[in-house]
């Protein structure tokens, strides 16, 4: 539906001065020839459209859009789309990898609401390329590029590949009074970005909503997460599993680049023993339970 009202638009012998028209027609989209940016108050997109440079709008309902001289300007006349500008509150958060690194701007806005506001978000346009990695927020079940909100405690993230492999999640920025952390719900890991970036595995079949943004003013950590106490270790070419009470419903079996080796219906077993017939190096386990989901590593010499 949202591909039904963008509107594609180039701008010639002229520049466009964006903060009058957001109210009215919401954020700005740019296609970089592989996924989309965008700009709205902050983004990784720009204000200033250069001569010859086209853009999209999603507006909230169809009509048409005026520009008139007023909205000429000779700001960012030199190329096109320009790099973000950073707004005081701003969390910026990348992901990818070597091929394709993303970026999710979340701006703390008292003037926002945690819904989509027009004059404040974007929308996660979806590059149809494989290789493209796209981390995103959520309101409900959308999905923003730019999410402006008042301030909080959770942000939901999601992150998208078409390719199995290693990725991680990075903090850029952060204009914020306190620390962020992001959690993995499918490793059951809490981690502080201010320390690092966050690696994982990852394919295609995980579920978009994978992660949770933890912000805290006060800068101190938002507690452990609680471990669903299952038991993972191997020995002698097989894999023992032992969920401790809990009736295993999935196995899947991932190598060190994240591309899925196994999986193996659990039959609501509390315990399995698995034959392992595969090369030596390093394995991450994720165990599926009517509790949850944990993630262990194991070796195989």
């Amino acid at each position: 539906m949202l591909k039904e009202v963008l509107k594609s638009i180039v701008i010639s012998q002229q520049e466009w001065l964006k903060p009058e028209l957001n109210e009215t027609y919401g954020a700005v989209y740019y296609y970089t020839g592989s996924a989309y940016v965008s700009w709205n108050g902050g983004g990784a997109g720009s204000r200033y459209v250069p001569p010859m440079q086209g853009f999209m709008m999603a507006p909230g309902t169809a009509g048409t859009m005026n520009l008139t001289n007023a909205h000429r300007t000779h700001n960012g006349a030199s190329g096109y789309y320009k790099e973000s500008e950073i707004e005081e509150g701003t969390i910026i958060l990348q992901a990818g990898n070597a091929a394709f690194m993303d970026e999710l701007y979340i701006i703390l806005n008292e003037n926002a609401t945690s819904d989509f506001d027009l004059a404040f978000d974007a929308w996660k346009l979806i590059s149809g390329e494989s290789y493209v990695s796209q981390i995103f927020s959520f309101t409900g079940d959308k999905m923003l590029s730019i999410d402006q909100r008042p301030a909080c405690e959770q942000i939901p993230v999601g992150f998208r590949c078409g390719e199995s492999g290693s990725y991680s999640i990075s903090l850029k920025e952060n204009s914020t009074p306190g620390k962020v952390w992001i959690e993995d719900k499918e490793t059951n890991i809490l981690h502080d970005l201010s320390q690092g970036a966050y690696s994982f595995g990852y394919s295609p079949i995980d579920p978009d909503n994978r992660f949770i943004l933890h912000l805290n003013s006060l800068g101190t950590s938002p507690g452990t997460m609680s471990p669903l106490n299952i038991h993972v270790y191997n020995s002698e070419d097989k894999l023992y599993v032992n969920a401790s009470n809990q009736s295993i419903l999935q196995i899947r079996i991932y190598n060190l680049h994240g591309t899925e080796v196994m999986r193996i219906n659990g039959n609501r077993a509390e315990k399995m023993e698995i034959g392992m017939e595969m090369q030596p190096g390093v394995y991450f386990v994720r165990v599926t339970t009517d509790i949850g989901t944990e993630t262990e590593k194991i070796y195989l010499n």
